[in-house]
Parts: structure tokens; sequence; C-alpha cells
């Protein structure tokens, strides 16, 4: 027969998962110092990542878009932009 698994935790078990936490993020580093710095380059890192990737998903779309040729509800508002650019030039 299988075990009935409760859902709900005790104020044990979440100073357990807390101890636990804290101490995979501080393997393998000497001081609190060098994992900040670890943290601080892996956001960096994370953020850039996710802007390439946004930027490849524009680019693309922009690229289906302007395949398709002309858009019925974009078109109007395209041709606004391109004549006020046009202007300013």
């Amino acid at each position: 027969m299988a075990k009935k698994v409760s859902n709900s935790l005790e104020e044990k078990d979440y100073e357990k998962l807390g101890k636990l936490l804290v101490s995979v993020g501080e393997i393998g580093f000497k001081d609190k110092k060098q994992l900040y710095k670890i943290t601080f380059i892996k956001g960096i890192v994370s953020g850039l990542g996710g802007g390439l990737v946004v930027t490849k998903k524009v680019a693309l779309l922009l690229l289906i878009l302007s395949l398709l040729g002309e858009i019925p509800l974009v078109g109007p508002i395209a041709e606004t932009v391109q004549q006020t650019v046009n202007q300013r030039q």
C-alpha cells in the first residue's frame, strides 16, 4: 500500500529547509564577499541573456511582419510613423 504524505509542514520543517537552502548557497565559497560577487555576476549575465532573447524574438517578429507586407490594422499607423520620420529628416 502507498504511504499517505502530508502536505502541511511544521515550523521545524521550515527551519530545516531554511538551513538547507543557506548551506546550498554557501557551498564552495570561502566567504560571503565571494558569494555576493558571484551572485551579482550571475544576475548581470542573466539580465543580458534575457535581453538578447527578447531582442531575437522581436527581430524575428519584425522579419515575419515585413514578409507579410501590409497588415490591416497596423498599416495606417505605420504610414503615419513613416511620414513623421520623413518630415523630421
